[in-house]
């Protein structure tokens, strides 16, 4: 009985520990995440400010990736006039398309709860 007990006292401990571990090496945004309202139109400049904040932490060079090449050329074409497109022009780019992105989904979800009588 004893051998048992001391059993899940160990076993407790180590599970503490792994939490500690998992809480220490979570990203700076995740304790963020529990802070967010649900999502909505109206709370969408929120998520969106808070989206651009978890992409330049977890991807600080997202800005190279090959599926970000339009918007890079589309920068470049913008700029080319007035000045040479910096790194920061072109992640500025990335981030506004995507929280176009979320305007899109507010739409559709409002335009599905209207529709079926839920607004």
């Amino acid at each position: 009985m004893q051998r048992q007990l001391r059993r899940l006292e160990k076993q407790e401990e180590e599970n503490l520990r792994q939490k500690k571990l998992r809480i220490e090496l979570a990203p700076a945004w995740a304790p963020k995440t529990k802070d967010l309202p649900d999502y909505s139109d109206k709370m969408r400049a929120m998520w969106g400010r808070f989206i651009r904040d978890v992409i330049r932490q977890q991807v600080p060079n997202y800005h190279l990736r090959p599926e970000w090449e339009r918007q890079r050329n589309s920068c470049k074409a913008k700029t080319a006039n007035r000045k040479q497109a910096t790194i920061a022009d072109f992640q500025n780019a990335i981030l506004d398309d995507i929280a176009a992105a979320l305007q899109t989904i507010t739409a559709k979800e409002t335009n599905k709860a209207t529709s079926s009588g839920l607004l």
